[in-house]
This record gives C-alpha cells, sequence and structure tokens, in this order.
C-alpha cells in the first residue's frame, strides 16, 4: 500500500512540474521510482504528445535517444526552421509516425524531404508552413513542398501557407491545388497569408471548379515578412 501511494505521489507531482520531454528524462534518471511512475501511469503520452524542434546542441543527442522508445507518444510537431534542424526531420517522422498536426517555419529554396510526409501520409490532418524569400538564394521551394504534401497526406483536413510573400508565390500555391485537386481529398480549409496571397477572380472560379466544397480564407499585409 505504501509503495503504490508513493508512486501516486510522485506520478501527480511529475504531472505537474514536467514541462518536456527533456525534463522528464533527467527526472527519470535522477529516481527510478519517477521512471516508474512516468511508465505505470502513461505520463509519457502527455510529455512527448508536443514537441518543439531543434533542441540546444548539447540535449539533441539525448531527445533522439528518447524519440527512439518513445515517438510513438508524439502526434503535435513544431519545427523552426529559422534555427536549423531540417536535416533532422526524416528520421524523426520515422521515429513519429502518429503526427496528426504539424507547423513548420523558415521553409526556403531546399525545401522539405518528400520522406517527411510519407511517413505522416495517413495521420497528418492539420499542416501550418510558414516559407521565406532569400534575397540571395531566391523564392522558396513553396510548389514542390506542396505538391509531395499533397501526393502523400490523403488524411490531410486543414492547410496553412504563410509568408507568400513575392511574386507568384500565390500561382504556385493554387495551380498545386487545382493540378492535384484529387489528392489530399478530405481537405476542407486552407489559409493564405503573405503580401501576394490575394486571389483574383479568375483563380477564385478555377479553385471553386477544382476543389467544391473548400474553404478559403486570405490574410494580407502590406510588405513581406522581415520580422523572423
Amino acid at each position: 500500500q505504501m509503495d503504490r501511494l508513493r508512486d501516486e505521489l510522485l506520478a501527480a507531482l511529475a504531472q505537474r512540474a514536467v514541462g518536456s520531454s527533456v525534463e522528464a528524462r533527467n527526472w527519470c534518471l535522477v529516481c527510478q521510482g519517477f521512471s516508474v511512475s512516468f511508465q505505470h501511469y502513461r505520463l509519457w503520452n502527455q510529455v512527448m504528445a508536443k514537441v518543439c524542434w531543434p533542441p540546444s546542441n548539447k540535449c539533441k543527442a539525448r531527445m533522439l535517444d528518447a524519440f527512439y522508445r518513445l515517438g510513438s507518444h508524439c502526434t503535435q510537431f513544431r519545427v523552426d526552421g529559422h534555427r536549423g534542424g531540417f536535416e533532422d526531420l526524416p528520421i524523426l517522422a520515422q521515429l513519429c509516425p502518429r503526427i496528426s498536426a504539424v507547423e513548420i517555419s523558415g521553409v526556403g529554396v531546399e525545401g522539405l524531404n518528400a520522406e517527411i510526409w510519407q511517413s505522416w501520409g495517413r495521420s497528418l490532418r492539420h499542416a501550418n508552413l510558414a516559407f521565406f524569400y532569400d534575397a540571395v538564394d531566391g523564392p522558396p521551394a513553396l510548389r514542390q513542398v506542396l505538391s509531395d504534401v499533397f501526393t502523400s497526406c490523403s488524411k490531410l483536413e486543414h492547410l496553412v501557407v504563410q509568408g507568400m510573400d513575392w511574386l507568384n508565390a500565390r500561382e504556385a500555391c493554387l495551380a498545386i491545388l487545382c493540378e492535384q485537386s484529387s489528392d489530399a481529398p478530405e481537405l476542407r480549409m486552407i489559409e493564405l497569408a503573405g503580401s501576394e496571397a490575394r486571389l483574383g477572380p479568375g483563380w477564385a472560379e478555377q479553385l471553386k471548379k477544382a476543389r467544391p466544397g473548400l474553404s478559403v480564407k486570405i490574410s494580407l499585409r502590406p510588405s513581406a515578412n522581415l520580422d523572423w
């Protein structure tokens, strides 16, 4: 009885205090009781449910080790591409196959590895992609990235495309929506944001014909996004 009470107290304490998978792992390393409680009361489901990437360099190896063992608990993923970490995404996508919502910022001219979307093809329902125009390298690989998403993610319901701040950004996005109209059949909402996100009458009609029932939300800003 006392052992059970101790485990319940440890579980309650851990549930309130632990905010990240790194902290959880550190607690479990310090006290074996915490490790038992995390396993018994399934606290890893909560700790690993939503993960941000990349971590600090000193934590990266430990985080990857945690994903090898506990990645199946992760359902939401946020990636700050301005801080790097894109090279880790293919392996992380394999280790975390149940991702239903992803937010990725800083997508540039090199785009994203198509294997990411193949790994999340049957689970991903919400995607928020923020593209970044580089004055030296040029426009990001928006068309290729969206094509890969639509080709692989058959369960996608909601797509947000941010950073549409260069000429032809709108045309590239809408071309994929129309040309691959049979892909991502469950898509019901798309949000376009940026200084070049406005829909003209011609595109609005084409989109309505290619994807009937699709809701479109436009967020305009007067100038390109320079606040990253």
